[in-house]
């Protein structure tokens, strides 16, 4: 598939119970409804099977009541090497074909950040988001905005945003979301201690953006289910150079970063 085309290989990360694979589930769903609509149109993906599975619990409830668990948590078949899920969106209105989007979006164990957090000789298994061409951190925004949780949650946060930083050795110059998830249970307020986060991130080179969501709403009477998602692609985009997907590869002159610094120039 990338040999075919440009795809975007999005890292993701956060502890468990984050909600990453809520982030990813509720992506599909609303573009196999068409919710994307009008900025994207669902063009298909190579990994349904891996989707649909994500969102099993969510095709029945028991007696009409929402499930304490959405998604199950990600194991992979292979404890050292990344599982991605794949996702091709439309934008309409875009000539010649460069209104499609291939993303590549990496579904991780929550360990594996924990994991990162406290060895360092773990970053060895997150060489992969060297090719990165954006990163999202998903944290819980309840646990960011309790005084019972916030400063160990953050301090999480600010090591792992180091550990990228020192360790992994992630290009600055990608997108760096950061995502409070479950922001459903805060009335879609992002939580101030994200914000002392994003500063961090910042005093790191980084250019982050801060993107509340609630993939699943208990409150869908206040909040809608999947509010923010789409910004996060927004978000991810936005942040891409725009010689990825409008320029013809013999015709960059100076490679901006990711898969292009691995062409033989």
């Amino acid at each position: 598939m990338t040999r075919a085309r440009y795809s975007h290989l999005v890292g993701i990360l956060g502890s468990s119970n984050a909600g990453k694979t809520c982030l990813l589930t509720s992506l599909y769903l609303q573009a196999c409804h068409g919710l994307l609509r009008p900025e994207f149109r669902f063009a298909g993906s190579l990994t349904l099977q891996g989707f649909e599975l994500r969102a099993r619990k969510l095709r029945t409830w028991t007696n009409g009541s929402m499930p304490d668990q959405f998604a199950d948590h990600t194991v992979l078949a292979d404890p050292r090497s990344p599982a991605f899920v794949h996702m091709a969106l439309d934008r309409p209105g875009r000539p010649g074909g460069q209104g499609r989007v291939e993303l590549l979006l990496a579904d991780l164990p929550g360990e594996w950040s924990s994991q990162l957090i406290n060895q360092a000789s773990t970053a060895k298994r997150f060489d992969f988001l060297a090719r990165a061409d954006a990163l999202v951190i998903v944290v819980e925004g309840p646990r960011l905005a309790f005084d019972s949780t916030r400063h160990a949650e953050l301090m999480n946060l600010r090591h792992l945003l180091r550990r990228l930083a020192d360790d992994v050795g992630v290009d600055a110059h990608a997108p760096l979301v950061l995502v409070a998830s479950k922001c459903d249970e805060l009335n879609m307020i992002v939580p101030p201690a994200l914000a002392e986060a994003e500063g961090y991130a910042r005093d790191l080179g980084f250019f982050p953006a801060i993107v509340p969501t609630a993939s699943f709403s208990r409150r869908p009477e206040r909040v809608p289910n999947g509010q923010g998602v789409i910004d996060v692609v927004h978000a991810i985009l936005k942040g891409l150079p725009p010689i990825l997907e409008q320029t013809p590869p013999l015709q960059i002159q100076k490679p901006f970063r990711s898969f292009w610094q691995h062409r033989d120039w």
